[in-house]
């Protein structure tokens, strides 16, 4: 199996691995501030997860066992969550077990600030959809969990750690009896309606998982549970309403997952619901289509930029809302106030790249993609970005020699090959021209037919 993201792609040479993939895939990954895929030597401070991300800093937990200190009933020294109230308890898996449709940073936090303990929305806040939870299949564990009838009536007791030992795995022949007796420390009193006969008869093994728990089809997909956690009395029946609040009005599909506003402002939710919705029109396969999203958030994030003027997130999510809309010199704007406050944010210098592009302006292009590449001179995406602007701008020579230098990397790329072809079709040399142009249909490009007509056209 691939890894998320890379499924289906060519490209596997130039695929980002973002900070939040490694936030939860190991241990302490630092991203450099305002790249993509940059990130602090060492690159891993320890290659699995560690003790503080889940007991938070155990600095003063050493200190006290290394000199012998007594063991106290409660040990002030650590984290232990399982003495936290039930929402902060479960803070601590969704760190990685809650991914919901997208993650939106809270301002002015960074991706390690958080500590076991504190309020997860504090930090992060994870969006969902807002709808009937009816078929919960394709969404994590912890939202299905929050679905089920046995969360729902636990008055907080019930949790991921009610189950899981964080600690360790059951071995494959006692995860059947380790689980059932997770299940009777509720249901003693009140066990399976079956009788054990029908229970047998049904799975010889009395595995109340297998009945109550069963595997989804859909276990492949990213980021999705593997069992069903809705814990359904009868398979195939409905849970109920995903629980959520802080939903919106004004963009009524998305809303934060459930959990207390106690601590978190309504202008800071607004703004994280109105950069969630732009970020999915932005990263969707037909933004056009979508507008009227984009509509209902912009008024979310600018609402916070009158309070937070220098909210570089905020600034940059409008900039590609206003883009979605085709009012470009907004956009534009958006983009280059961002890099005032930001100058080396590369999301904002493709951003502004790409924008510069649309508005017919090649200068201002071209320096947007320098910048760029000054910030990452291993992407290949600024690479042929910039080999597209100097093949427009009629700078062949220099145009030639980007496509060399992305090819040298990854010579499958499709890019790089038709904009070669292309050089040496308008430049008479047929027989180069046709070399290119075959290595380019060998890697099965989208819409063939239509090229070939174009290159022999000619």
């Amino acid at each position: 199996d691939l890894s998320p993201g890379f499924e289906g792609r060519r490209d596997l040479y130039d695929r980002p691995i973002f900070p939040e993939c490694l936030f939860c895939h190991a241990n302490r990954a630092l991203p450099v501030k305002d790249t993509v895929n940059c990130f602090r030597e060492p690159l891993f401070q320890g290659y699995a997860i560690g003790c503080q991300r889940c007991h938070g800093p155990g600095e003063l937990h050493v200190q006290a066992r290394t000199h012998d200190e007594p063991v106290k009933e409660f040990d002030d020294t650590i984290v232990n969550p399982i003495r936290l109230a039930p929402e902060l308890r479960e803070a601590v898996c969704q760190q990685c077990h809650l991914e919901g449709i997208l993650r939106v940073q809270a301002r002015g936090r960074e991706y390690f600030d958080y500590r076991p303990g504190l309020p997860w929305q504090l930090f992060w806040s994870v969006l969902v959809r807002a709808e009937s939870a009816a078929d919960q299949k394709f969404v994590s564990a912890v939202e299905q969990m929050h679905d089920s009838r046995c969360f729902r009536e636990s008055n907080g007791k019930m949790g991921c750690i009610s189950c899981h030992d964080p600690h360790r795995m059951p071995q494959a022949d006692q995860r059947i009896a380790f689980y059932r007796e997770r299940c009777l420390r509720c249901h003693q009193d009140r066990g399976c309606s079956l009788p054990v006969g029908a229970r047998l008869a049904k799975n010889k093994a009395d595995d109340c998982i297998a009945c109550h728990m069963p595997p989804f089809s859909t276990a492949d997909i990213t980021h999705t549970a593997a069992t069903d956690h809705r814990v359904l009395r009868r398979v195939g029946k409905a849970g109920g309403a995903l629980q959520t609040s802080l939903a919106s009005k004004d963009v009524p599909d998305i809303a934060h997952f459930n959990q207390s506003a106690s601590s978190f402002k309504d202008l800071a939710a607004a703004r994280a619901l109105g950069i969630a919705a732009i970020e999915l029109v932005r990263v969707s396969e037909h933004p056009e289509r979508e507008r009227r999203r984009v509509q209902s958030a912009l008024p979310l994030v600018e609402q916070a930029l009158q309070t937070w003027p220098d909210d570089v997130a905020a600034w940059e999510a409008r900039g590609n809302g206003l883009f979605v809309l085709d009012r470009y010199e907004d956009a534009l704007a958006s983009f280059e106030h961002v890099l005032s406050l930001a100058p080396q944010r590369e999301q904002a210098l493709v951003g502004a790249a790409a924008i510069a592009r649309a508005l017919g302006r090649d200068e201002l292009e071209f320096g947007f993609w320098q910048r760029a590449l000054a910030v990452n001179p291993t992407s290949l995406q600024y690479r042929v970005g910039l080999a597209n602007n100097l093949a427009k701008r009629k700078d062949w020579p220099n145009a030639v020699a980007e496509c060399h230098k992305v090819l040298k990397q990854y010579p499958a790329s499709m890019q790089a090959r038709l904009l070669l072809a292309a050089y040496y079709r308008q430049h008479g040399d047929k027989a180069s021209a046709r070399i290119e142009f075959e290595r380019f249909l060998a890697l099965n490009p989208p819409n063939a037919e239509g090229l070939k007509r174009w290159f022999d056209a000619r």
